[in-house]
């Protein structure tokens, strides 16, 4: 294997640059805990602050020791503590180690949070299949492909700034999305031009606007069905939507598509067909809210029960304002205070969804809405699309970087 390695990279077990730290420390009565969040997402102090054991042994952790979690090290749970969070403390469970020198600890921290690297590690994992540890022991000796140091920061720089360009798109993603949700209300409650208003079931609109059940202008509100155990595909006739493939945006996200045969769906699921300009939102969460207007990638759609079809009569409610309505926070604060609550679970009846009061404008004004909301809404696509296509040229620059597939000068 040695020979295989690029020129210039060694093979070191992780025991040869770290070292365990167990500062003796408080215990669970006093500790102030830090945990360790899975898929390399960092080290956070710990919310719970619910006393532990007397008779539980904590550890003092220092700023810039690498660190992980026994019991979640098969998913990522690795991270370096951050300065704020000198001086937290762990059990055992979450075992530290200071770093030498000679090794960058953000290049460390790239390399064991990749996926191909943890997930491999399962033959050294021990205990029950749900409860798989992997202890500081079995860890230090697994062999890691070192490159020099000045290499080990070039690679760690490089994808530190697509890190960097990743957490600026998501915050103007964040920041696009506030602007959409202030947008929506000062629409929803003004109107366009219409300086008086009048309290309405969601606080304020235009005074003459129309406030009408949905179920007036919506021809068909019904529900999806369950097909047949085992006719669900990943590739078929007809799509088969679930309440993952609605969004928050009212688009569809066929990123995970299902499909069932035609016959099934003009049969046993023929009263959940659905068609381009039907609008979807789900009526089991939390969270509720999520909508989708069915597009034309498909003459006919199908969906689950956990979805509800609207079709709006279009000489009176456009589709596209429908589903900005029901985007809405006030919509869905409305809908989520009638809701069927059990157990932690949400469920909306259609019943109730026909009820739901709906401020409606001429159609020539929720033509020019949808195209303030849309002029905003194409910003936050572009954002998303491209923040989609920074995680993926960090996974290709992960792999090819931190294998030597592709060298980089110090």
């Amino acid at each position: 294997m040695q020979s295989e390695l690029p020129r210039g990279w060694t093979l070191q077990r992780a025991g040869a640059f770290l070292s365990g730290s167990q500062i003796p420390g408080s215990t669970g009565l006093t500790a102030e805990k830090l945990t360790v969040k899975l898929y390399g997402r960092g080290v956070f102090a710990k919310q719970d602050r619910t006393p532990g054991s007397k008779n539980t042994k904590y550890f003092t952790r220092r700023k810039g020791q690498f660190i992980y979690s026994k019991l979640d090290f098969l998913n990522g749970a690795f991270g370096i503590v951050p300065p704020e969070l000198d001086g937290r403390e762990s059990t055992g469970d979450l075992p530290a180690f200071d770093i030498a020198q000679d090794v960058s600890p953000a290049w460390l921290l790239y390399y064991v949070s990749r996926p191909d690297f943890y997930e491999r590690q399962g033959t050294s994992a021990i205990g029950s299949r749900k409860a798989r540890r992997v202890s500081p022991m079995e860890f230090l000796q697994l062999e890691l492909p070192t490159p020099p140091l000045a290499e080990q920061k070039k690679i760690a720089a490089i994808l530190s700034s697509v890190d960097e360009a990743i957490q600026t798109t998501q915050a103007v993603i964040e920041q696009t999305r506030r602007v959409k949700e202030g947008l929506l209300q000062q629409l929803l409650v003004e109107g366009l031009r219409h300086g008086q208003t009048v309290k309405g079931p969601h606080g304020e609109n235009p005074a003459v606007w129309d406030v009408v059940p949905l179920g007036v202008v919506s021809s068909l509100v019904t529900k999806g069905t369950t097909p047949p155990k085992g006719t669900m595909r990943r590739a078929g006739q007809v799509p088969y939507l679930r309440v993952g493939n609605l969004t928050f945006s009212g688009r569809l996200d066929l990123s995970d598509l299902l499909f069932i045969d035609r016959s099934i769906h003009e049969g046993v699921l023929k009263r959940s067909r659905a068609v381009p300009g039907d609008v979807l939102t789900n009526i089991v969460g939390p969270p509720l809210g999520q909508v989708a207007l069915v597009d034309e990638r498909f003459t006919e759609w199908n969906m689950n029960q956990a979805i509800a079809i609207f079709r709006s009569d279009k000489t009176r409610l456009m589709p596209e304002f429908l589903a900005l309505f029901l985007q809405w926070s006030m919509a869905q604060w409305w809908l989520l205070n009638r809701a069927k609550q059990t157990s932690g679970q949400v469920n909306l009846t259609l019943e109730l969804c026909r009820e739901l009061p709906l401020p409606l404008p001429e159609l020539a004004e929720q033509r020019e809405i949808v195209e303030h909301v849309a002029a905003v809404d194409a910003v936050l696509q572009r954002s998303k699309l491209a923040a989609r296509q920074l995680v993926a040229a960090k996974a290709g620059l992960l792999q090819v970087l931190l294998t030597g597939t592709v060298r980089v000068s110090p």
